[in-house]
């Protein structure tokens, strides 16, 4: 078979070849839904290997036999085969569609170079950004990277350097890897933050990520037409960057600091990194930072629907195809799934270490805790709520504590809560010192004063029984004690107002002899 139709032969293979390969991948993720980010990115490389594997077996086998390959057709197409070779013999084996052969290799063509040459147009922007308007970090963060590189065993040279082009953090080049840090990340994030996301880009040249992602480029180039393709890639880097996002956590070992620097990072950038650069904003930041925060969520576990109907259609064109491939009178028995799903060769999950199985507990105990938020009925926070919530400690039973005490409280106003130490029984007590409808400003102020219900009891105690959450606060700010109000009645000063006692300490008349 000539070279031009066996590449056509090999593009309309790959509809159902891709197409079975992405739906065998969607049930590998699905099962491993509760594994590691690992063992699902290398299902996910696995999946991408074999789709270029299938296509090169599949052109090398129409172009030296001139026949396609049966053996590997799933069962309904190859039923398809079987059944218009034995209606059709004497047909010649390209069939009536090898017509449309080479015009339909052309477009092809067209599609590769124009993906081509947006390829070409990103690696020069990456070399851009390596080469230009960069200098040298300070010598004590040159010394903090390289202790970093060292805690992830990177033997080879890895260098550090300030651009005044890139917007976030990014890893350029293979042979002599390039960590580029925008200025302003130096001024912007605090020095645990930058060392966390120093170690994601480092953990970036520890995996080899850049030469996988060239791979990634190079067959959603070849098989741009295919959604299938795509939506592997995708599965690649969202699953890259939880890999990283685990070993950066690892090294710096602390979670919330890694996640705030991620979210500063995102209101800092004002542009996106180009592909060919492997960099800490890549796939989305909510699902990252819930992932880190222990959310029960795994992404790219299934694809989305538009997806699903690209692939179907994918099957539905091969299969019309099909109709005009070489006569077969024999029937030949299908590959079985099973063979495919076993030459992925993902390999088997690691027993994990015991710092691991310290991290596992640690997500465990976390999604737990992020569970009992939501059963609580706040869902759909934002990273800074959720970050803040976990940070300062806010939990199931801090929150049904304070609404057993008549508080429904917004995420903002439970931290707050919580920083200022308003408990529950803090409010129950103002309650049966008499203070009613207590607002959360009122439950803040009054703590942030001092005014505890032991105080406000003494006060009332002095015939103050009426008081208000303003007088309160008002007679804490101007230092008016039970003391105070004592004093001034031992001298002959009875049944004065809340404003005349406030008066009297303001102007110091207790203090002054010759009026007493």
């Amino acid at each position: 078979m000539s070279p031009i139709n066996a590449l056509g032969w090999t593009l309309l293979h790959f509809l159902w070849q891709g197409a079975l390969i992405a739906v065998l991948l969607a049930g590998a993720l699905a099962f491993l839904r509760h594994a590691g980010s690992r063992i699902r990115y290398a299902a996910s490389c696995a999946a991408m290997v074999l789709m270029l594997v299938c296509a090169a077996a599949t052109f090398l086998e129409l172009k030296f036999t001139g026949t396609p390959p049966h053996h590997s057709v799933p069962a309904p197409v190859n039923l398809v085969l079987s059944t218009e070779a034995s209606k059709t013999e004497g047909v010649s084996s390209a069939g009536p569609a090898a017509g449309y052969l080479p015009a339909l290799v052309w477009a092809w063509f067209g599609g590769v170079l124009a993906l081509s040459i947006r390829s070409i147009g990103g690696w020069a922007v990456v070399e851009r950004f390596a080469r230009r308007r960069t200098w040298p970090a300070e010598a004590v963060w040159d010394e903090r990277f390289a202790a970093l590189a060292k805690r992830l065993s990177i033997s080879r040279p890895v260098r550090l350097s300030v651009s005044a082009l890139a917007q976030v953090p990014a890893v350029v080049g293979w042979m002599r890897p390039i960590v580029l840090v925008p200025a302003g990340v130096f001024t912007g994030l605090t020095a645990e933050q930058i060392e966390a996301l120093l170690a994601h880009e480092l953990a970036h040249v520890r995996r080899h990520d850049y030469l996988v992602n060239l791979l990634q480029t190079a067959a959603e180039t070849l098989f741009f037409y295919h959604p299938a393709v795509w939506w592997v890639n995708r599965n690649i880097r969202s699953e890259r960057e939880n890999c990283c996002d685990d070993l950066a956590v690892e090294v710096c070992g602390n979670t919330l600091a890694y996640v705030r620097a991620l979210t500063e990072l995102e209101q800092m950038r004002s542009r996106g990194t180009p592909r060919l650069a492997m960099a800490a904003d890549g796939g989305s930041l909510l699902s990252r930072v819930e992932r880190l925060l222990g959310m029960n969520r795994t992404a790219g576990t299934a694809p989305s629907g538009l997806l699903a109907i690209g692939i179907a259609a994918c099957l539905l064109v091969a299969g019309i195809a099909a109709n005009g491939l070489a006569q077969r009178t024999e029937r030949v028995e299908p590959m079985p799934a099973a063979s495919l799903a076993q030459q992925s060769g993902a390999p088997a999950s690691p027993r994990p270490s015991p710092p691991a199985q310290k991290r596992a507990e640690e997500k465990k105990d976390s999604r737990g805790w992020l569970d009992e938020i939501q059963s609580e009925g706040y869902r759909n926070l934002s990273v800074d709520q959720l970050i803040a919530l976990k940070i300062h400690g806010v939990d199931g039973e801090y929150i049904r504590q304070l609404r057993a005490a008549g508080q429904q409280l917004t995420p903002d106003q439970l931290v707050a809560f919580r920083i200022h130490g308003v408990t529950a029984e803090f409010v129950n007590e103002l309650r049966q010192a008499g203070l009613k409808d207590l607002k959360p400003d009122h439950l803040i102020a009054l703590r942030i004063h001092g005014a505890e219900p032991a105080w406000i009891r003494q006060i009332q105690a002095l015939g103050y029984p009426n008081l208000s959450v303003d007088n309160i606060v008002a007679l804490r700010i101007h230092g008016v004690t039970p003391d105070f109000i004592s004093e001034a009645r031992k001298h002959g000063l009875k049944d004065l107002s809340l404003d005349q006692l406030i008066q009297l300490k303001q102007l110091g008349i207790l203090k002054t002899p010759e009026i007493i």
